[in-house]
């Protein structure tokens, strides 16, 4: 008896289509925000450290002689070493982020579209459309409200924006505005409304003139 009812009680209960997939999901979140945080963070005080050069094994190389340049020579030089301050100003600049963020978090759009699984919206909002990068605030994008009406009078009009570091695309979701019922609702007061009339119009056409 307690086996029948232990099988009517699995019978019973609601099991999760795919659930394999949605696992995998959630994992590939997980992973893609690991590896984006690990490689936002800045990198530790010791690294950075010329002192700890020698105890790593590293040896500096001979000092460069002394070489009499021309001028032509001489603007080339600046103009490398202006181009390579500059890149250098820009990658560091730019969010660090592996690939391998962007290949898992790329990898968990094709797999939810795929596999028509509706992700939740606090994992839809942390990925970027443009470039599949994963938006951290204050890492890898920047969280702003923006409010375009005159003077901002209207908060019906703010609208949230996550603006990506990385490629400059925005995702912009309303804040103020008040969100639209169901359609089910709305047409099921429509036809309310409808009978209303078709109701009065009858009695009114019922009555003698």
């Amino acid at each position: 008896m307690a086996k029948d009812k232990s099988k009517e009680k699995a019978k019973g209960a609601r099991s999760v289509p795919n659930k394999h997939l949605h696992a995998r999901v959630s994992f590939l979140h997980q992973a893609a925000t690991f590896f984006a945080l690990r490689e936002a963070s800045p990198p530790s005080h010791s690294s950075l450290d010329p002192s700890n050069n020698v105890d790593n094994g590293f040896t500096p190389g001979p000092t460069a002689s002394i070489l009499h340049l021309d001028d032509n020579q001489m603007d080339c030089q600046e103009s490398s070493d202006q181009s390579q301050a500059t890149s250098s100003r820009e990658s560091a600049e730019r969010p660090l982020q592996s690939g391998l963020s962007f290949h898992l978090n790329s990898q968990l759009r094709q797999v939810a579209r795929k596999s028509q699984i509706r992700l939740h919206p606090t994992i839809k909002r942390t990925g970027c459309k443009g470039c599949s990068a994963v938006l951290i605030e204050g890492q890898t994008c920047n969280k702003y409200v923006e409010n375009t009406s005159k003077g901002g009078r209207k908060r019906q009009a703010e609208v949230l924006v996550l603006e990506c570091m990385n490629c400059g695309s925005n995702k912009r979701f309303p804040i103020g505005a008040k969100r639209q019922e169901n359609k089910v609702l709305r047409t099921g007061a429509s036809d309310r409304g409808q009978e209303k009339d078709v109701i009065v119009k009858d009695g009114a056409s019922s009555l003698p003139p």
